[in-house]
């Protein structure tokens, strides 16, 4: 039941389900770096914004199956790291539509002079 998904009957079994499928694509996301050069900047892109998923993933499985959720540490854990997620996302997007909106004027790169 520790490893095979949504197979526990005991205790929640949806929620700790959701918590071991998404521990094993954050396996996938960790060995994407290493063979990175094999599988291509795209892919390797896509599986990196799945960690959005996988994040979520594992929040919800901590808030719906954890036996500690209510205590003050959990809940102040959740509520930093959902927070901090979603204002460095707010941050990465605002940033990018700016720089679509009025590009920064980079002067010219500087060429090397051979004689």
């Amino acid at each position: 039941q520790v490893l095979m998904p949504f197979a526990t009957v005991d205790y929640r079994p949806f929620w700790v389900g959701i918590g071991q499928l998404g521990f094993y694509l954050w396996v996938i996301v960790v060995i994407s770096f290493y063979i990175r050069p094999i599988i291509g900047q795209k892919t390797w892109r896509a599986l990196h914004y799945a960690s959005f998923a996988l994040y979520l993933m594992g929040l919800f499985h901590g808030l719906f199956s954890g036996t500690d959720s209510t205590a003050g540490w959990a809940v102040n854990y959740y509520w930093i790291s959902f927070g901090s997620l979603l204002f460095l996302l707010f941050v990465r997007v605002v940033g990018a539509t700016i720089e679509k909106l009025f590009p920064a004027n980079r002067p010219a790169p500087v060429q090397k002079i051979t004689q």
